[in-house]
């Protein structure tokens, strides 16, 4: 009963924390072009946040191993609460840019998070417990912009500081009702850097998988006006959409399949779905089978994390399991930073779909090497 409880817990805090993070999205680019900032100095306020996440996200998910989850997520969340508030109130564009990357240096909830979960129940519980917060957070992600957009005729500086004041409930929430398993508690640790050794074909596929995604995000409107004329109202609508149905996949039914298969079995499905998805964007011959692609895209995708994550966890122990999902979170930012500007780069200077040709070679090399490393012993034995 205790576990569940500080599953709803845990759960909600990604839930919140995404939700901040969501209803930012929409207000940003208006605010910091109010400030006198050009659309490329606008761009550096997301580089900074992910390069904060790339550099620091593994010893701040390290530290949750060595100090306790609850501290580091207290941390994390109160360098929230604090950098929306400088948001809110900053007189100048580069305020904003120091905000942006110092709570995306001292921010590392959801890899904590996942290191909490997945320490607190038995093995088949894990995929389970992934998927409640994997779910939860892309549910947060997607009510974020839409009540960004609800909030924004209160005015810029006001939707920060209620973020701020959203972000200081996630944060007493953490501080009144969640245990701090790791008090009292010696467990065996290793070093970062055998961490990263331990962890680094998780990190590589992660880091494959998600630059795919991340060309996709930076592209889907591009592609979506040069084919469909397309306009913000339908982009925005389809990435509701496909955010809706990762979700539910990653709540309802990767547990499940991994529950059936396995997840090595379930990580192979969601490539080869992916592999499938991705292809069929190089094929604009209509509306319809486009909306098929993203859809399928999500399903695949929401696959392959769950699944991804869930091995890690049991690859990994449980007094390494922060740092080891840290080094996630710095692949995650990695394919963002080169995912973005690499697909827009394509579909200018190549062609207008050429950019799912990479993602589809990312994903078939994703899972050539995802079957060379974890595979090829369960075939072999057969």
């Amino acid at each position: 009963m205790a576990e569940g409880r500080t599953l709803i817990t845990l759960a909600l805090t990604a839930f919140l924390d995404s939700v901040g993070f969501g209803i930012i999205i929409p207000i940003l680019p208006y605010y910091s072009l109010k400030l006198g900032a050009t659309p490329i100095e606008f761009s550096l306020l997301t580089v900074a946040y992910s390069i904060g996440q790339l550099i620091f996200s593994p010893y701040i998910s390290r530290l949750s191993d060595i100090r306790g989850k609850k501290t580091v997520l207290l941390l994390g969340i109160s360098s929230e609460v604090v950098g929306y508030l400088i948001i809110g109130l900053s007189p100048f564009f580069y305020l904003l840019l120091l905000a942006r990357f110092i709570t995306g240096s001292l921010t590392s909830n959801l890899p904590v998070i996942l290191s909490y979960v997945t320490s607190m129940d038995e093995e088949r519980m894990k995929s389970r417990n992934i998927g409640i917060i994997s779910g939860s957070f892309g549910v947060g992600f997607v009510a974020g912009p839409i009540m960004g957009g609800a909030l924004s005729p209160l005015g810029y500086r006001n939707t920060f500081i209620i973020v701020s004041i959203l972000s200081l409930i996630n944060l007493l929430s953490v501080l009144l009702t969640l245990k701090d398993e790791n008090t009292g508690v010696i467990i065996k640790q290793s070093s970062l850097k055998d961490i990263l050794k331990m962890s680094s074909s998780f990190f590589i596929l992660i880091l494959t998988v998600t630059l795919s995604f991340a060309i996709l995000q930076g592209t889907l409107a591009f592609y979506g006006k040069y084919f469909y004329e397309w306009g913000p109202q339908q982009i925005g609508l389809i990435l509701g959409i496909v955010g809706t149905v990762q979700a539910i996949v990653q709540f309802l039914l990767v547990y499940r399949l991994i529950g059936i298969v396995g997840e090595k079995v379930s990580t192979v499905i969601g490539l080869l779905v992916s592999l499938f998805a991705y292809a069929l964007l190089l094929f604009p011959i209509n509306q319809n089978l486009t909306y098929i692609s993203l859809v399928t895209i999500a399903i695949g995708n929401g696959i392959v994390q769950n699944s991804i994550l869930t091995l890690l966890s049991k690859s990994i122990s449980s007094g390494n399991r922060g740092g080891a999902f840290g080094f996630t979170q710095s692949s995650t930012a990695l394919g963002s930073l080169i995912g973005f500007p690499l697909g827009n780069f394509m579909f200018q200077f190549v062609s207008a779909s050429s950019e799912y040709v990479l993602s589809s070679v990312l994903i078939l090399i994703s899972l050539s090497y995802f079957y060379r490393t974890y595979m090829r012993g369960i075939s072999s034995s057969r």
